[in-house]
């Protein structure tokens, strides 16, 4: 039990976010161009220039990330484009599969920005969550590929739509915001199938969201301050759960989903290993499933996660990085946001690594795509997150801070992601997740030994079909 007369209150220092503007001040020297750089706000002849949002206000004055393209014999450019190969572009159609519209998503003015600063045309080709693999694989078969398409959530499906993002010209190694990580975990036949950068938008890394209220009234301290005491790990989350439970008289903690609880504990299901994929199922992952059943089984965990919070319901649990968001689920559910608390998921034991987890996300260019250089400049504009207006784009000051601190590069090098978030390859794997894998969550912790090996065996006949998936699309094209 924790002793309230113990609490260390700590002072959490920001991580120093050490980015920026690369400015870029030689004019394009053809005579014909209608656009000149300087120091990265692209001015036209009619007088406009790029940075707006639909508001006329400033797009994104976060300092999140270093902006601009690659530079080629001292020229500016996007990508490995020269200058004049990208005002060759003008004029062009990026044809972009979203699953959202941007004018839904409130995106519309970085589609926007991308038209005027490039001269190029956007065209939304609405696709649906739940079918994107199918729907994407009809569209390539009917001639009719879009040019960027986004993974989220489905590797190693996505190369059934998706194509080399060598064909993108994006600059890999030198163009410091890509997110290498990304690349390292989708790179097949030495060559990488997705990307993100640092400090995406639409990053969906998990976090440990909290009640302050009900963490106050229980007398606990806050992940934070466990943290500052070298004590923030899954045991004193439990506890925290545990006194909730005991001052709130019913469950506190929220029931991580089983990928997350897996993963943040330091399991696996599927791995990424030597470009194909295997069984993570080991003692690791065995010992981690117990100990949240063992959780569950005392009666601390509810299945309530951000909906509880904004209940209050749920002193504790966890969620995605979106609901540190305007646009998030904790402020669609009406929660009380200056009651929020947020962290970092907690380690699996004292003195353990930060676990990074969450959807395994990214973006590329489609197969059959009749313009991948334009898609790469797409690319490069659009996940860019000082085309953002991260101003006004968090429920608060903390929550902006915290998500650059989270979307940063150091954070990231202990990524652990879920390859196939919630069954999104169950078909092409021929497994059920739920029946197959995840029967052993949520059940008495004393039947996980019996019930692993039939576990691994599922996994193991899903990676093999995975891999054939992949040597389908990629080694037999």
């Amino acid at each position: 039990m924790f002793n309230k007369t113990k609490r260390v209150f700590a002072i959490v220092l920001a991580l120093a976010l050490v980015f920026s503007l690369a400015g870029c001040k030689q004019a394009a020297e053809d005579e014909g161009s209608v656009e000149y750089i300087i120091e990265e706000e692209i001015v036209y002849e009619d007088g406009g220039s790029t940075g707006n949002n639909q508001d006329g206000q400033t797009g994104n004055q976060s300092g999140g990330n270093q902006s601009g393209g690659s530079t080629q014999n001292g020229d500016y450019a996007v990508n490995l484009l020269t200058q004049a190969e990208l005002d060759a572009l003008r004029g062009s159609t990026v044809k972009f599969a979203a699953t959202i519209r941007p004018q839904d998503d409130g995106t519309q003015y970085v589609i926007d920005s991308f038209e005027k600063k490039y001269g190029m045309k956007v065209e939304i080709v609405f696709v649906e969550f739940d079918t994107y693999i199918q729907d994407m694989q009809g569209l390539i078969a009917n001639g009719q590929s879009p040019d960027v398409g986004r993974s989220n959530g489905d590797f190693p499906a996505c190369v059934a739509y998706l194509d080399s993002l060598d064909k993108a010209k994006i600059d890999q190694k030198n163009d410091s915001i890509w997110n290498q990580t990304t690349f390292q975990y989708s790179t097949i036949n030495g060559q990488p199938y997705m990307c993100d950068t640092y400090g995406c938008y639409w990053t969906e890394l998990d976090i440990c969201i909290y009640s302050k209220s009900l963490l106050k009234a229980a007398g606990c301290p806050t992940p934070q301050e466990l943290a500052a005491q070298g004590n923030w790990t899954w045991d004193t989350f439990m506890e925290i759960a545990r006194q909730c439970t005991k001052q709130m008289g019913a469950p506190a903690g929220c029931i991580f989903t089983p990928e997350c609880a897996v993963h943040m504990g330091g399991g696996n299901v599927f791995k990424f290993e030597n470009e194909k994929i295997v069984s993570g199922i080991d003692a690791k992952t065995t010992a981690v499933i117990k100990k949240y059943d063992e959780a569950y089984k005392e009666g601390i965990l509810n299945t309530k996660s951000t909906t509880g919070i904004s209940q209050g319901i749920t002193a504790i649990g966890t969620g995605h990085a979106w609901s540190l968001r305007k646009d998030g689920d904790l402020a669609a559910q009406g929660a009380s946001l200056a009651d929020i608390g947020f962290y970092y998921l907690p380690s699996y034991t004292a003195g353990g690594e930060i676990p990074a987890t969450g959807i395994f996300r990214g973006w590329g260019v489609v197969r059959g795509s009749k313009n991948p250089a334009a898609a790469g400049v797409f690319l490069r504009h659009y996940l860019d997150v000082e085309n953002y207006d991260t101003q006004n784009a968090f429920i608060n000051e903390d929550a902006k801070t915290f998500f650059f601190q989270l979307t940063g590069q150091d954070y990231g090098k202990n990524y652990n992601p879920y390859l196939t978030y919630i069954g999104l390859s169950e078909e092409i794997a021929g497994i059920k997740y739920n029946s197959d894998i995840y029967s052993v969550v949520y059940k008495d912790p004393s039947a996980v030994d019996a019930q692993m090996a039939a576990v691994k065996k599922a996994v193991e006949k899903g990676a093999d079909n995975l891999n054939k998936h992949i040597n389908q699309y990629v080694y037999s094209n």
